[in-house]
């Protein structure tokens, strides 16, 4: 006699998640989704209720309630993060407003092309600068002022946060 081997079934990727046309929005999950999307990314979302990641995805393009709740919940996420950040930058933390300036204003580290210039109100930049050559280019200068900056290290704020 020969033995006849079963094919073992294999487990599908997303098997034992619920699809999304089962799943039912309830105003507790949606105040749970909101909380959730302030920190969270949709994959650790998803994971939470049970939904792979496209079904999620699908399911804020149709259904408005469920976007609006998880658009509020990243906004509010965003503004606290956002608050805290101004908050050292009028602290006076120079990472924080170099951060800042890179992210919002197009600042850049020098060596990299297509430097933006902007007016930088701030007390430490408020000097005029040196004219270096008559083509009235400063970028040796704001190179040297933003080195010293940089090197000036961490402030007592700082240490205490630590």
């Amino acid at each position: 006699m020969s033995k006849v081997k079963k094919k073992q079934k294999t487990k599908k990727p997303n098997s034992g998640l619920i699809k999304p046309k089962d799943f039912v929005w309830t105003p507790e999950r949606l105040e749970k989704l909101q909380e959730m999307a302030k920190t969270m990314t949709l994959d650790q979302i998803s994971k939470y209720f049970g939904i792979c990641t496209t079904g999620f995805d699908k399911m804020k393009v149709e259904n408005k309630t469920v976007n609006e709740y998880y658009q509020r919940g990243r906004h509010g996420g965003l503004e606290k993060a956002v608050s805290k950040l101004w908050e050292r930058i009028e602290g006076g933390c120079k990472s924080s407003l170099f951060f800042y300036l890179k992210t919002q204003w197009g600042f850049r580290d020098s060596g990299e092309e297509n430097i933006v210039n902007h007016n930088i109100t701030f007390d430490f930049l408020k000097k005029p600068l040196k004219i270096v050559n008559h083509t009235g280019d400063y970028t040796k200068e704001l190179e040297a002022k933003y080195e010293k900056i940089m090197s000036i290290g961490r402030t007592e704020r700082d240490a205490e946060e630590v």
